[in-house]
């Protein structure tokens, strides 16, 4: 018996089924995936767009696919859904060990995100699903159970009807029109020193950081090249000289200090970190002077200054714990909502930030 990733190649202009619809109880594995811009399976450079071919993996027969900015492997035949979900973290730490013995980004999803029932897209897929997959159809009218984003890493059950949108179906297509590079190629001609800004170090890899940022699928990574955007520029002034002084003295005395045991030790050991970091300001003390200063005159009118160093401390704040403690404090929202909410917070400040310091340099 075929499964329903052997069923369906080919894409249609209105997408294609993502399941068999019927049958027994089954789940299939779904990893779409991306390699850097020069990356590529030799062995698919002929294969067609959205037609499949099997690769055996140890036990398993699974199938991968070409589309055209990603690759999509399917692994079907799982009786339960725990058992997929388990064979997807393993295949996501082949995907990971794969990327670091290569030397290459390997970009992907391996959270399964949940199918697509929502209102909004429902009349869709019952629109293609109706056109394409008559007998789909049962007794309440209905074509679909679900939908599906061609670049959602999923758990697709194989009894149910699940509909795969078109490829740019519901995401935003970053055009660039002609007019828009012609505009940015000639406002640069009136820079005094284009120069400066090419040999600014810490401007250009902010830049790249940000783009980045723009470039993978991963929230959380998305989140952290943001904050280091803003780590990169903020600004780093010393403390006044009186205040640095006292702690220069205060910490000379520390290193004169004899202990007894080793609490006294560790008491001592810790001060000194503290005095140290009060040498200069800190990092997130330095992101909102940055970010505030960068802010357009009109929006530093809208928000206050309290305001605005409270939003960028938690957001920081978040950051650390990504990065520190591999979690998200979801205090206001699922982790994923946390992690939404700031990206569009950060994305804008994160913009305003590098237009203000290449305006520096203009």
């Amino acid at each position: 018996m075929q499964s329903a990733d052997d069923c369906f190649s080919g894409m249609t202009s209105q997408g294609r089924p993502a399941s068999a619809g019927s049958g027994l109880e089954r789940y299939s594995v779904r990893i779409p995936f991306s390699i850097e811009p020069l990356g590529k399976f030799p062995q698919l450079d002929d294969v067609p767009f959205y037609e499949k071919r099997p690769l055996q993996i140890g036990s398993r027969r699974a199938l991968i696919e070409r589309y055209p900015s990603l690759y999509v492997l399917h692994v079907p035949d799982f009786g339960q859904r725990s058992e997929a979900e388990r064979y997807l973290e393993h295949a996501s730490v082949g995907l990971l060990r794969l990327s670091i013995e290569r030397e290459m980004a390997i970009e992907f999803s391996s959270a399964p995100v949940d199918l697509d029932i929502s209102p909004h897209n429902t009349p869709f897929r019952e629109s293609f699903a109706r056109q394409h997959m008559a007998s789909w159809q049962q007794p309440d009218g209905t074509f679909t159970d679900a939908g599906l984003f061609p670049h959602f890493t999923a758990i697709v059950p194989a009894h149910q009807r699940v509909w795969e949108f078109p490829m740019f179906f519901g995401r935003e297509v970053r055009q660039v029109d002609l007019d828009l590079l012609r505009g940015a190629i000639a406002t640069a001609q009136s820079i005094r020193d284009p120069a400066a800004i090419l040999n600014d170090e810490k401007l250009t890899l902010a830049i790249h950081t940000f783009a980045s940022a723009h470039n993978t699928w991963d929230r959380e990574a998305k989140f952290i090249f943001l904050t280091t955007v803003l780590e990169i520029l903020r600004r780093d002034r010393k403390r006044p000289q009186r205040s640095q002084q006292i702690i220069d003295d205060l910490l000379k005395y520390l290193g004169t200090c004899s202990s007894a045991g080793n609490d006294e030790k560790r008491e001592i050991r810790q001060l000194r970190n503290d005095l140290g970091q009060l040498r200069q300001r800190s990092i997130a003390a330095g992101i909102c002077e940055l970010a505030y200063t960068a802010r357009p005159a009109n929006s530093r009118q809208a928000t206050s200054r309290i305001e605005s160093d409270k939003d960028i401390r938690q957001l920081y704040n978040i950051r650390s714990k990504l990065v520190h403690e591999g979690s998200v404090p979801h205090d206001n929202g699922t982790p994923k909502e946390v992690l939404m909410r700031g990206f569009e917070k950060l994305r804008v400040v994160a913009q305003e930030v590098l237009r203000y310091c290449m305006d520096q340099h203009s």
